[in-house]
């Protein structure tokens, strides 16, 4: 399996990409205002995209779907698309299209019989076919937002944390959430509202407590970061990293 880093920025940052992945080109992690510019950068082929996940609904993680859903339209989609994410989802990207394009765009039609949007609390199960499936995570934000556990067959693959400060309850789900796990690192010692996990948080209250083969990619980031010895790395547009299987 490979996990296509698109976008590695927080909603501040020095003008990087905003954070957003692609799982075995088929899920798709986050919406950011700039998907469609790291789609095309990386040389998606749209049509391969047949689940979504968005964790929340800060602009940084949303307001891209118009664009992308207005993409699939013209292109038109093969078949149905699923989009997850947090209560409130089918009526957050409708506005949003609405907002973009106008209640009188054909736009709002397609979607009623191309997407399938499946609203989530914490710890749901969602299959996505193929014997893969996600459970999904709650993580310690001002909103609810929403991890996941990517597994196959009830076995985890990797897991996936966005936006959250540390929290006891995340440790369990870092544990058994399979070797590879892409979080949220935007966090920084001097932060006046601290709202973001930091390295030195990882350092503290996971790396001891975890096992040696687990590896953190960092990503929503303010800025590029150097990878230095260790299990923390921090990704950048265009990485790949192959999750054992």
């Amino acid at each position: 399996m490979r996990l296509t880093i698109l976008g590695n920025g927080g909603g501040i940052s020095d003008g990087l990409p905003y954070n957003a992945f692609l799982v075995d080109d088929r899920l798709l992690g986050e919406v950011p205002p700039d998907i469609m510019s790291s789609l095309f950068r990386e040389r998606i082929k749209l049509d391969g995209i047949r689940n979504i996940f968005i964790s929340h609904f800060h602009a940084d993680h949303c307001f891209g779907f118009p664009f992308l859903a207005l993409r699939l339209f013209y292109n038109g989609a093969p078949g149905v698309i699923k989009t997850f994410g947090p209560l409130g989802l089918e009526s957050r990207m409708l506005d949003l299209c609405a907002l973009a394009f106008g209640n009188d765009h054909p736009l709002r039609e397609w979607l009623g019989g191309v997407m399938e949007f499946i609203e989530t609390g914490p710890d749901s199960e969602i299959d996505l076919g193929d014997g893969l499936s996600i459970k999904t995570i709650p993580m310690d934000h001002p909103v609810e937002t929403l991890g996941f556990t990517l597994r196959r067959s009830q076995a985890p693959l990797f897991t996936y944390m966005p936006d959250t400060l540390w929290n006891e309850n995340l440790l369990p789900f870092i544990q058994n959430g399979g070797r590879t796990i892409l979080i949220d690192l935007n966090g920084e010692p001097g932060d006046t509202h601290k709202v973001h996990l930091s390295e030195a948080d990882l350092i503290e209250m996971a790396l001891p407590r975890c096992g040696d083969d687990v590896v953190f990619y960092g990503t929503h980031l303010k800025q590029h970061k150097k990878t230095g010895p260790g299990r923390i790395r921090y990704v950048k547009p265009g990485d790949h990293i192959e999750i054992p299987e």
